[in-house]
């Protein structure tokens, strides 16, 4: 017996809401519809669903469900009231209708057609097996509308509404138009709308009305900061965390990072490449965007490894005319541009700032100077007091130029009665604890952790020829020590790091 495929007109308000959430690149949910020889045959529909997408599990079964002989709209109804629980995709899902599913296809269902911006109209379509993942992917994506699609495929026998599929077909010519630009998210929604994810560079042929969101007025410095991130990641959460002051009350426009794509998380040079082909576009988009370089979240424990800044050097003379330029020659600009990378910290008190301190000319892009950490004793209030003894350029140096990174280390403290007193001595606390600062400077590229400075008087930018302690430590919990001036320091532990002097140490 066919299954009865028929389908209310409109999935609202059920889906309103999920209209302007975050598109967090949910997998399919899949039905069954019709009897199969057992799970062998439903493992081969959902192997043949996801061979054009690299064999994910981009389109999976509802597990503990079967439908067998009910109609489509048990599907519907089941999908609909699972929602609330994001464990697929709120706006699409599959369904096996036909026992000779591989030879008629399978029927992709819709919650909105994109036909009609204040009501959500349900369709279904009806693709190959073998299609149906990419198909589902590039809906996603927004790389094709719903419209699209019904000029490629049709709609299944018996599949159509109920009264007035006449006025449908004969107004789908202007009703796509209409709609084809207001593709699901909706376009005003204060989140990513069209994010350009996991697709090569044939794929760029509807970003040109991609949006940001950003307000028109750029920020204080006078440019919005892209950022790119793999699938997964909360973009509105992100930049809330990234702005520089009260993330959390500032309007979305206003936020200084905007979402301007996903990007592959198989590895940090696609995600590289990826996010450099679409940048060209983007900064058509917002004129106001940062051209020269951008952020990139590559790995989803962002705040213990860090995001990436990458610095872009296009054809400055071709992006002059980028508004001529059609979006597959600014794709191949982008692909074309040399890029050169650095992991920053993920903090709004350090990421922003280092990105407008290289883009302000204070601080320089890299540099190839060795850097040490450098611990006063508890005579030492500030680091930068006995920093200037060790590095008597300390004070003229740009941020990012440091020889020394300073830390006072911090003593533990133990309670008799009303009694409080430090244990151990300042030298054995910076032992304890200098694999602790090695973690914290993790992202200074040149740092040389098997060494640091200690200092244990108190000094001033002139005692350079006071005595200070440099130490060497093995990651077997044992160290080596000798003394130096304090002028001295940096060039003794160079000519050690290099191998032009042996380490004369006392233990």
């Amino acid at each position: 017996m066919a299954v009865d495929l028929t389908l209310p007109e409109s999935s609202s308000p059920a889906i309103d809401a999920y209209k302007d959430m975050p598109d967090d690149l949910l997998p399919f949910a899949l039905f069954v519809h019709v009897r199969l020889s057992g799970d062998d045959e439903l493992a081969r529909v959902e192997e043949a669903c996801n061979s054009q997408i690299g064999g994910t599990n981009t389109i999976q079964r509802v597990p503990g469900l079967d439908f067998s002989g009910q109609p489509l709209r048990a599907a519907l109804a089941e999908h609909l009231n699972k929602l609330a629980t994001r464990r697929f995709d709120p706006f699409y899902f599959v369904a096996v209708v036909d026992e000779d599913w591989k030879e008629v296809g399978l029927v992709i269902v819709t919650m909105d057609d994109g036909s009609d911006e204040d009501v959500c109209h349900i369709g279904q379509l009806r693709v190959p097996v073998e299609e149906v993942g990419l198909v589902l992917v590039n809906l996603q994506l927004a790389n094709m509308d719903w419209s699209e699609l019904e000029e490629q495929y049709e709609v299944p026998a018996g599949g159509h509404g109920d009264d007035d599929n006449d006025s449908d077909d004969d107004g789908s010519d202007s009703g796509g138009d209409e709609g084809g630009d207001q593709h699901r998210p909706d376009q005003t929604s204060p989140t990513a709308k069209h994010e350009d994810s996991m697709r090569t560079s044939h794929s760029w042929t509807d970003v040109s009305e991609y949006s940001d969101g950003a307000s028109d007025k750029p920020p204080n410095v006078g440019y919005w900061i892209g950022l790119y991130a793999i699938p997964g990641i909360d973009f509105e959460a992100v930049m809330r965390a990234l702005h520089p002051s009260w993330g959390p009350l500032v309007p979305f426009p206003e936020l200084i990072c905007r979402p301007e794509g996903r990007v592959p998380a198989e590895s940090q040079a696609k995600a590289v490449v990826h996010a450099k082909r679409l940048h060209p576009l983007r900064c058509r988009n917002n004129l106001h965007l940062h051209r020269g370089m951008f952020l990139i979240i590559d790995r989803p424990s962002y705040e213990e490894d860090g995001i990436l800044l990458v610095k872009a050097d296009w054809d400055e003379k071709a992006l002059e005319s980028q508004k001529t330029m059609a979006d597959v020659e600014l794709a191949a600009l982008g692909q074309a541009a040399e890029t050169d990378t650095q992991r920053l910290p993920f903090s709004n008190a350090t990421t922003i700032t280092i990105f407008n301190e290289i883009k302000a000319g204070y601080r320089p892009w890299k540099h190839t100077h060795k850097t040490f950490l450098a611990y006063a004793g508890p005579q030492t209030r500030y680091p930068s007091v006995y920093l200037a003894a060790v590095d008597k350029s300390f004070k003229r140096r740009k941020s990012g130029a440091e020889r020394f990174l300073g830390r006072n280390v911090q003593f533990t403290l133990t309670a008799d009665g009303d009694v409080v007193t430090e244990t151990g001595t300042g030298f054995q606390t910076a032992l304890d604890q200098h694999a602790g600062f090695v973690h914290e400077a993790r992202f200074c590229a040149t740092l040389c952790p098997e060494y640091f400075v200690y200092c244990d008087k108190e000094l001033a930018a002139k005692d350079t020829n006071e005595s200070v302690v440099l130490v060497k430590v093995d990651w077997e919990a044992s160290w080596s020590m000798m003394e130096c001036k304090a002028g001295d320091a940096y060039q003794e532990l160079c000519d050690v790091v290099d191998g032009n002097k042996d380490w004369q140490h006392r233990s």
